[in-house]
């Protein structure tokens, strides 16, 4: 967990800077590199209230869902824990955005939000683009490493990133896995996205 405190900070600066003078290959002593994992629990949440991205969701389909301004604070909170992540010496991070967590859910085509993180393609996946242009502006290093992690699919439902077939609420998961029907085209397009978002 990054935070603002002085003793969070010089704790990560210690351990990155002890850790990154070993390595289980003698040889390439000081070569390791230190990737954190951004991310944010969404309906898992455990410090707070559960709260669902969007109405119906299979996770907590009666859920409060979170307002946009909720989603744009979110953002504000993965670049500030992306900034802690660089200053405090990591060579990079993770964007997580699989295995149902708070990223990955903008990616479903069950996410039919009537705002601007919900219903098009471009709009599940407007999170990520803003986060990775709000990111890169606060930190203007090259060498950082930029990395993500999704699902090709999503769990095997309908209505999941990757599958094709009628929105979860609308029907129940299926019992017989090959009534789930893989669609790559959204995947394939996202992985072009990310790439040419560096």
């Amino acid at each position: 967990v990054l935070t603002d405190e002085a003793n969070n900070e010089q704790s990560w600066k210690k351990f990155f800077t002890e850790m990154k003078h070993k390595s289980n290959n003698v040889k390439a002593e000081g070569d390791t590199l230190w990737i954190l994992q951004i991310t944010g629990a969404g309906h898992m949440n455990v410090s707070g209230p559960p709260r669902a991205l969007y109405k119906g969701q299979r996770e907590l389909p009666h859920g409060p869902v979170l307002t946009a301004d909720e989603i744009e604070t979110q953002l504000d909170e993965y670049v500030h824990a992306t900034r802690l992540a660089y200053e405090r010496g990591a060579d990079g991070i993770d964007f997580k955005q699989c295995h149902r967590y708070f990223a990955s859910l903008f990616l479903r085509p069950n996410n039919q939000r009537e705002d601007a993180f919900g219903g098009r393609f471009e709009n599940r996946t407007r999170f990520v683009k803003e986060y990775m242009t709000r990111a890169k502006k606060e930190i203007r290093d090259n060498t950082f490493l930029w990395t993500t992690r999704i699902n090709g699919w999503d769990g095997g439902f309908p209505g999941g990133f990757g599958m094709a077939g009628p929105a979860v609420q609308e029907q129940p998961r299926a019992r017989n896995p090959k009534a789930w029907i893989r669609d790559t085209t959204e995947v394939e397009k996202f992985y072009g996205l990310l790439n040419s978002l560096g």
